[in-house]
């Protein structure tokens, strides 16, 4: 029920893995809320990520971990509206430095 204000001109580009970025409504400004996406990868093409959404981590130790993760899209056209369940998180430490 709430948004929060676009922070997506930092500079920083979907040009690695691990990048954290906040997830919105693509073409909706400050449409962005509680979610968030973690990049395996450079995201192709650079023009439909960078500068769409706002990037404001990086993963630095751990990817094994997220690999490890079952894949999941809720939006699924093959299983909508009944996605499978994903993994569960139960603890997250976050570092700022």
């Amino acid at each position: 029920g709430y948004t929060i204000f676009d922070e997506r001109d930092n500079g920083l580009t979907f040009d690695r893995e691990g990048r954290v970025a906040m997830a919105s409504t693509r073409g909706v400004p400050n449409s962005g809320g509680s979610q968030f996406f973690i990049t395996y990868g450079p995201l192709t093409p650079e023009w439909e990520w960078n500068g769409q959404f706002a990037i404001f981590g990086q993963v630095t130790n751990g990817m094994d971990v997220l690999r490890a993760l079952t894949p999941r899209d809720p939006l699924d056209p093959l299983r909508f509206p009944d996605p499978p369940p994903g993994d569960r998180l139960i603890t997250v430490e976050i570092y700022r430095e």
